[in-house]
């Protein structure tokens, strides 16, 4: 992946059944969060997907995943 003057650094990845993110907290624990007032909750950050890898267990079935491409 190439945007010019940036380098791409993974995948956010939302699940809309849920409405929430994909998020790590300070000790690594993966969790899927909603957010409030457009953020994460105190303590969370986003957690990156790498490019190529498989979230098939992440979603119930019918439900829709997004991926947004992160760019720093």
């Amino acid at each position: 992946y190439t945007k010019s003057g940036y380098k791409f650094i993974g995948w956010k990845v939302y699940r809309s059944d849920t409405d929430q993110w994909r998020a790590v907290d300070s000790t690594g624990a993966q969790s899927w969060q909603s957010l409030v007032n457009g953020e994460l909750p105190d303590g969370y950050s986003y957690y990156l997907y790498a490019d190529g890898t498989s979230v098939a267990r992440t979603a119930n079935v019918g439900s829709e995943v997004h991926f947004y491409a992160q760019w720093e």
